[in-house]
């Protein structure tokens, strides 16, 4: 059985998806001086979150949704890092581990025919 064209679209995204978690683990390891992620690194986080909404992969979605909030969150409380560090990095273990495991059929698209 050959994949359909939006198959090998979410195919691919997983891949995608993969490279974008690298660069947003990269960037977070690194920070900024301020402490603050910087708007590169929201940026990262943001486009993994709303690309995998709309490709159906909403657990990774709901993942990086919870995370950008949490970083949101402790930026607009003056950034206490340390206070805010052990939840961010259970939120940012939890997001690079589906999205290490992700497979097209996860997809809620994935077989649908459009």
């Amino acid at each position: 059985m050959s994949l359909s064209k939006l198959d090998v679209l979410i195919a691919h995204h997983c891949e995608t998806l993969k490279e974008m978690m690298n660069e947003l683990t990269k960037l977070y390891r690194q920070g900024s001086s301020s402490g603050l992620p910087d708007a590169h690194t929201m940026g990262v986080l943001h486009k993994i979150k709303g690309s995998s909404g709309t490709i159906g992969f909403m657990n990774v979605n709901a993942a990086a949704a919870s995370l950008e909030a949490l970083l949101q969150a402790s930026a607009a409380n003056g950034w206490e890092r340390d206070a805010y560090r052990c939840e961010i990095e259970k939120h940012l273990m939890s997001l690079e581990n589906l999205v290490r495991e992700i497979r097209p059929e996860q997809s809620s698209l994935f077989g649908r025919k459009i």
